[in-house]
């Protein structure tokens, strides 16, 4: 397999397992950690708030062999190399945290992949850590860049810094799991998780921009989330008996909300409302939708989903999206077996 069609996910939720289909692709995919599937879980209704547990996992090189307690991460000056400040965790203890919802989608994530999760984190924007430690971003600095204890590297604009760009340690009121970053993580609103680093060691102010690991293997280096809708339940293969179904998904823009998700079982011929199940009034979250479909009798149906944003923009009219490296950007499209 290219480099370049390398998947950037080295763990799979159990939302993996939905899509039977593609396990065997995902495993050829799979460059570092062994598969960690699950078993399947009962749908019920979709959850919000993704519980720690179940929020899923991606990292270019597998979870590091440090010990949380004693990680910490030096801010440097890239003109000369010099350590303005240390981050480590008894300073992160003397810290006032806040609560911040936020949704994390993997730029990997398409209908084999149902890689998006939502959560309640607790942390401080950068900047007002920065300025507690009396650190000035240095002068002609463009970039800020993570260099992280797994062997990743990734950057973005100085500018993120009053995105806000978030330093956080819990997740849902726990302290981060080692494969969620602790003991602390960043959050970049508006980029896909490749922007979004863990285990990070050196954040390094440069003077110079900077290709990052997965840019480096032809992802997108501005990583701004596309509109898309992900169904998660049921599975994309299923085999289901006469009667009722319920349809359930997750629709997620970044900073656009989305405000209407519709479906189609006849290629897009029409198009039939789904309810928006879980919305937030939080920036930067997911919205949850389902809908019930009556199949009309024993066959095969295909079920594709369409997303708008409170700005008017609309995830594709295909399946698939139109460019994987720049996100996924379509309304997965699930087939159902009626027996």
């Amino acid at each position: 397999m290219s480099a370049r069609y390398r998947i950037p996910i080295s763990l799979f939720d159990r939302r993996a397992v939905l899509k039977a289909a593609g396990l065997a692709l995902a495993g050829a995919a799979v460059g570092c950690d062994t598969l960690d599937i699950p078993p399947p879980q009962p749908a019920g209704s979709l959850p919000g708030i993704s519980p720690q547990a179940d929020f899923y996992v991606q990292s270019c090189c597998g979870t590091p062999n440090i010990e949380p307690a004693d990680h910490s991460m030096a801010l440097v000056d890239g003109a000369d190399g010099g350590v303005l400040a240390r981050i480590d965790v008894p300073y992160v203890q003397t810290l006032q945290g806040r609560s911040k919802e936020h949704t994390l989608q993997c730029i990997g994530s398409n209908p084999r992949f149902l890689f998006v999760d939502n959560a309640m984190w607790t942390g401080l924007p950068l900047i007002e850590i920065l300025a507690d430690l009396g650190v000035a971003v240095p002068a002609g600095a463009v970039e800020l860049i993570f260099w992280c204890a797994d062997g990743y590297d990734v950057s973005i604009p100085i500018e993120d810094l009053d995105t806000p760009i978030w330093l956080v340690w819990e997740m849902n009121e726990e302290p981060l799991s080692l494969r969620h970053g602790a003991p602390f993580r960043f959050l970049v609103p508006g980029r896909y998780g490749t922007k979004n680093p863990k285990w990070c060691e050196r954040l390094e102010f440069s003077q110079v921009a900077h290709v990052g690991f997965w840019e480096r293997e032809g992802w997108s280096n501005e990583a701004a989330y596309r509109p898309n809708a992900l169904t998660l339940a049921p599975a994309a293969y299923s085999v289901v008996g006469e009667g009722t179904v319920r349809i359930q998904g997750a629709a997620f823009a970044g900073f656009d909300p989305v405000s209407d998700v519709v479906w189609t079982d006849d290629d897009g011929a029409t198009w039939q409302d789904a309810e928006i199940t879980y919305t937030s009034e939080n920036e930067h979250t997911w919205r949850l939708w389902a809908f019930e479909y009556a199949p009309a009798g024993p066959g095969t149906y295909k079920l594709r989903t369409r997303v708008t944003t409170e700005s008017g923009a609309m995830s594709a009219d295909t399946a698939t999206g139109t460019d994987q490296f720049l996100g996924f950007d379509g309304g997965m499209e699930i087939t159902l077996e009626v027996t």
